[in-house]
């Protein structure tokens, strides 16, 4: 085993390890939130978070910073965005929430979350322009369905209104803004940040984790039925971003969810009217919908760019930020045993069939054959004959240095390597039409370099 080799197999192995990480610390979230916000134990419970905002926001690779694979960044990103669900209980920890209204106090915490996503947001490599389009697809439209239709029911299950009995309406003005700034906040973190970084990591596993942490939120609200719908729009929202890569549809969906649930279900429908189905029942039907609705998101695939389920192009980062660092190391060892790299396009051949037809074609100002058989008149004097000019002879062509065939093992393994560095070069350069051509020459010379690799036993 060569030192490459044994180096992406660690490399495979620091992955594997930084994703189990990102699995442990979400349980641990959800841990924090069943035992000990349900119960009642405020205190301990906001201790705890603060010592996973310390693990989270330190954790790191040190320096093997440059040799991480795609998907052991991704799950590193995973671990920073999950920082951000234990940062909102230190955030209620340090601010006199007692002394404030219910808006002023949400406003308070939802603000300074969202605008620390949007910095986190670029580090993690999420794109917030993307986050943010507008492309409406069918999976949005289930999820601002599902907003519209989960917000009665979350209202049954005890859901607060957002305002009191007899508020004027400037209170009015600001419950609803403040429910709506805190929708938004929330898919950022949950479906943006958390969700994008776990998805890239672990696939629909982290699609089902963010789901849950979101849920998990929800349990010192004290009604089963009320998790549990949460929960339902958490998949949904994020089987949404999952399969789009945007949050215009789930940020919609949660918009009409917490104002349907508590502005507009309690002007409709009063208390007694909206009651239909009893507690345990409402929870049983809530659970089956959650399995459905989890079976048909593992079913679907995720997006291209977001998940690991990518059907046209091939995922090649885990392995070639390794590989460009070896091949520094190695190409130079036989720098003088051939050219690596993509050859230079040649120009292009004219057949022979053409070029006779060519030479044999009139030249366009060539007079007829009529106007040439015609003597001229008068005739003119023959010119005299020219002196013959000796030939000079031709300068001896410079014997060229023949480019040996890459024959054995370790010049084929480097030529791979050279052309992965130069693909990661390229890969980082791209965006303009130079970026791109250039990037088309490195993948045709990766793709040249492995199928020698391959078909030399490599």
């Amino acid at each position: 085993m060569t030192w490459v080799e044994g180096n992406l197999i660690r490399s495979d192995a620091r992955a594997r390890r930084y994703v189990a990480a990102a699995l442990a610390c979400t349980a641990a979230i959800i841990a924090v939130e069943a035992l000990l916000v349900h119960p009642g134990h405020l205190l301990a419970a906001q201790i705890a978070d603060a010592l996973l905002v310390l693990a989270l926001v330190n954790a790191g690779p040190g320096r093997d910073a440059q040799l991480l694979s795609a998907r052991a960044a991704a799950a590193l990103a995973a671990l920073r965005g999950l920082a951000l669900v234990p940062l909102m209980r230190v955030v209620v920890l340090g601010l006199p929430m007692r002394d404030w209204s219910e808006p002023i106090a949400v406003l308070a915490v939802a603000l300074p979350i969202g605008l620390v996503a949007l910095r986190l947001a670029p580090v993690v490599r999420l794109c917030t322009r993307r986050l943010f389009s507008v492309r409406p697809t069918l999976a949005d439209l289930y999820a601002v369905c599902a907003g519209a239709m989960l917000g009665p029911i979350a209202y049954r299950a005890g859901a607060p209104t957002l305002w009191p009995d007899g508020a004027a309406d400037d209170r009015i003005a600001l419950g609803i803004a403040a429910a709506i700034v805190a929708a938004c906040v929330e898919e950022l973190v949950f479906r943006g940040l958390i969700q994008g970084t776990l998805q890239r990591a672990a696939g629909r596993v982290g699609m089902l984790a963010a789901g849950a942490i979101f849920a998990s939120t929800y349990l010192d609200a004290g009604s089963t039925a009320l998790v549990l719908t949460f929960a339902l729009a958490g998949v949904a929202f994020g089987h949404a971003v999952a399969r789009t890569g945007a949050l215009t549809g789930a940020l919609a969906g949660h918009v009409l969810l917490v104002v349907g649930a508590g502005a507009v279900s309690p002007a409709l429908f009063d208390e007694y009217q909206l009651a239909g189905l009893g507690e345990p029942q409402t929870t049983i039907a809530l659970s089956i919908a959650i399995a459905i609705a989890v079976v048909i998101a593992c079913w679907q695939p995720l997006d291209r760019a977001s998940g690991q389920d990518r059907a046209s192009e091939r995922d090649i980062d885990s392995d070639l930020t390794t590989a460009s660092a070896a091949a520094a190391a190695e190409a130079p060892k036989h720098a003088g045993q051939g050219r690596i790299g993509p050859r230079k396009p040649t120009a292009p051949t004219v057949p022979a069939a053409a070029l006779t037809e060519l030479t044999a074609a009139p030249a366009p100002n060539a007079a007829s054959p009529e106007a040439q058989a015609k003597p001229a008149w008068p005739p003119k004097p023959a010119a005299a004959p020219k002196r013959p000019t000796p030939p000079k002879p031709a300068p001896a062509a410079a014997p060229k240095r023949p480019t040996p065939a890459l024959t054995s093992k370790s010049q084929r393994r480097a030529a791979y390597l050279a052309a992965a560095a130069q693909l990661v070069a390229a890969r980082r350069t791209a965006g303009t039409p130079a970026g791109d051509a250039k990037l088309a020459d490195a993948l045709a010379a990766h793709d040249a370099a492995w199928d020698a690799l391959r078909a030399g036993g490599g």
